[in-house]
Parts: structure tokens; sequence; C-alpha cells
């Protein structure tokens, strides 16, 4: 199974004019600006309020998407993607990624740690979720790596082959 992430970016060429707003007929507050930012075409500058935040509806894709999609994606692949899904959460928040890991590292804890973010409702197996995160928690606590390996072998039989193992080496 191979991965491949590929970004481009369209740097502007003048700093203070976002071309890109204007080509895609988007406002400060859709993208996020504040109101510190160079008004485009006469359009004033949006203030940001909690209500205006509200307006705007839940977030379009939530951790509950991104599970689903890790889930289906294993799935095709002949794996039980959900037993493989905790078995990732467990294994990451029993690593020590931390600073010295990197961008990657970040948005691996970030997002396979249902613990850094507030609770969704939407979440299916909420608690499995939690467990799993809790059970790598205590892993990364003990102090040898068997017991660390010990608190994540509960998934091992249901998804023999780790998601971490295939894209990168813990050192």
């Amino acid at each position: 199974m191979a991965f491949n992430f590929e970004s481009n970016y369209g740097l502007p060429s003048n700093e203070s004019y976002n071309q890109w707003i204007d080509r895609w007929d988007l406002d400060e507050q859709f993208v996020g600006l504040n109101s510190d930012v160079t008004p485009i075409d006469g359009r004033e500058a949006l203030e940001v309020k909690q209500e205006a935040r509200r307006a705007l509806g839940p977030p379009r894709f939530t951790r509950h998407d991104f599970y689903r999609a890790i889930v289906n994606y294993m799935g095709q692949y002949g794996y039980n993607g959900s037993a493989c899904l905790l078995r990732c959460i467990c294994e990451i928040s029993a690593a020590p990624l931390d600073a010295h890991n990197g961008v990657l590292g970040s948005i691996f804890k970030i997002l396979f740690m249902p613990t850094t973010s507030a609770a969704e409702r939407r979440l299916q197996h909420m608690h499995s979720l939690y467990e799993a995160s809790e059970l790598g928690t205590r892993g990364s606590d003990s102090h040898s790596d068997s017991q660390s390996d010990a608190h994540c072998a509960d998934y091992v039989d249901a998804c023999p082959h780790s998601m971490l193992d295939m894209i990168s080496v813990l050192l």
C-alpha cells in the first residue's frame, strides 16, 4: 500500500493583494482572515463574532468523517478498518510524538488522538475510541517497551498489520 500527498500553492505576486480570494469570489470571513487584511475590491473587512461563527454551521469535515474515511479505505484493502483505526489510535497515544517529530507528528497526534479536541456528538463508537486512546496513554506511561506494547495488544488479533508500520519506523 502506498500513499502520495501532493500540494500546489499559488503564491501571491503582491503581499497586500490576495488574488485567489477574488478569483473564487470568497470573502474574508469564509477564508478566516482577520481584520488586519487589506479589503479587496472595496469590500469592508468583516469582524468575526461568535454569532457569525455559529451561523456558519458545523465544520464541513469532522473527525467522524476522517475516521469513517480511514475505516472505508482500510476495508478496501481487506483489513478490518475499525480494528485498525483503534489500533492506530492506541499506538499513536502510546508513541512519544513530540516536537522532535515535526509537523507530521503533530498532525498524527491531532488526528488520531480523539482527546485533542472537544468531543463530537456524531462520533460512532465514541467510547471505544476514547478507550483505545486511554490504553495507549497508559502504555506510554510505562517504562518498558514490552509493557507499552501490551496495552495495544488487544487490537493486534483483529488488525495484524499496524498502519503506522506501513508508513513509518519508530526510532
